[in-house]
Order: C-alpha cells, then structure tokens, then sequence
C-alpha cells in the first residue's frame, strides 16, 4: 500500500496567470528516497508545501495512508502533520538558542502550547533530541549556539529537529542549495543513510542532477507545473534533462 498518493494536484497562486502546478501525479512507497528535479519555477517548492498543508490546492487529493489529507481539519491536521518531517533551505533555527532547544522545536506538535512557550519538555523528549544529534554526527555540541555552526552543521541541527518528531515522510525543500558542494553530497549521503537504516521516506528537491543521480532510489521530473519524468535514476539521460529542463546542459 502508498504512504502517499497525490493525484490530478492543482495549484495557482493569486494574480499568477498560469497554475503552479497542472494536475500532478505521483504515488511514494514506504522507504523510498525520492528527488525532485526540475528548473526554477517548475512546482518543486509548491508540491512540497501542498503535501504537508501549507499550500491549499484548488483541486486534486491527498491520500495519505489510505485517507483523505485533504479533509483533516484542527487536532487531526496536527496529527497528520506530525508524521511528515521538513527541512528547509534556510534550516530555520533560532540563532541566539543552544542546539539541543532548536532540536527540542520538532516536539512542538506533541506538546501543549504554555510546555512550548516555555521550552520545557520532558526527560524523554530530552533524550530522544539527544539522540537524534548523535544521529547527524553533532553528539556534544547541545549547549553550543546555532549562530555559531558552519552552515553543514547548521542543516545537521535542522535534520535533527526533524527527526525529533519521529516522522514517517521526511520533506526537503531545496536542502543542499545554500551549501558547497563538498558539504552538500555530506548531507545527501546523511539523509540516505537515515532513509537505509531507518526506513524513513524521503521526498527531496534537488536541483542538482548529479546529487540526484547519487542518492535517489527514484527521480521525478517536474516542468512548468507537470511531471514530466518518473522514474530511475539510471534513466536520467540527455533525453530527460531536455524534457525536464529543455535543455540538456
């Protein structure tokens, strides 16, 4: 059975004169890793966003483990949402706190709104943001402030406060654009090692083929809003890249 069924997903933006997207398909299975390519302006960013609700579409289903995403609404939104990861290509930490409260956040959704204002959690949400530092390799750097990570180590924190959720789809939004390239390939090496060991799902936009290439189980294409190509990564060849991008590069 999919995780994730998308269908007929249609998105336009007020005042825009073309849909975002124009009738996306796409099914994801469970331990999949998942790329995203396609040029600027092609729909990566809208589809992740409609996946986890942050984009309404103006038409189109969600299935999200055999049931109507579309359709969920207050506490069974925020349930849904919890399952699904996301990082960003900004990481989004809050750079005058220590790393271990930034991981703490991905606990927002299981705690009551005064426990989160006030950053307390409990011993095992301690434990588990302990954890999953240890998971991205920055075991011991808890106390050390965001705003002084290099920017690898800064999307580690923010892969980690992800995986505090202990979701079951991870998202990324263009996760690697803001690094060098050395530092880049870490992190898609990272986030395939979680997607082997642990079994976790992974929809990622890219915009490098070659990191595509590298670590997908399964490329999709998209262009002006359709998917263009679905399929391995061993297919991406010249032919695709024209279809994807109209031009091979």
């Amino acid at each position: 059975m999919a995780l994730l069924v998308v269908r007929g997903l249609r998105v336009r933006y007020p005042g825009a004169q073309e849909d975002a997207l124009r009738g996306v398909d796409l099914e994801l299975a469970p331990g999949e890793f998942v790329c995203v390519l396609g040029p600027s302006g092609a729909g990566k960013s809208t589809l992740i966003r409609c996946i986890n609700r942050l984009v309404e579409p103006a038409s189109g289903q969600i299935i999200w483990d055999g049931h109507d995403a579309m359709r969920l609404k207050g506490a069974h939104l925020l349930a849904y949402r919890r399952q699904i990861g996301m990082i960003f290509q900004e990481f989004h930490l809050v750079d005058r706190l220590p790393v271990l409260a930034n991981v703490l956040m991905g606990r927002f959704g299981y705690v009551s709104p005064w426990q989160a204002a006030i950053g307390r959690y409990g011993p095992q949400e301690v434990a588990w943001a302990r954890q999953a530092l240890a998971r991205v390799g920055l075991a011991g750097y808890e106390l050390r402030r965001a705003r002084d990570l290099s920017g690898g180590q800064r999307q580690r924190v923010a892969i980690a406060r992800a995986l505090v959720q202990r979701p079951r789809l991870m998202l990324g939004d263009e996760p690697v654009s803001n690094l060098d390239p050395v530092t880049a390939r870490a992190i898609m090496a990272l986030l395939a090692e979680i997607n082997r060991r642990d079994g976790l799902t992974m929809l990622i936009n890219l915009h490098s083929v070659d990191l595509a290439r590298a670590f997908a189980t399964r490329v999709i294409g998209l262009s002006r809003g359709q998917v263009a190509f679905d399929g391995p990564p061993s297919r991406v060849d010249r032919s695709v890249l024209e279809q994807v991008y109209g031009t091979a590069g």
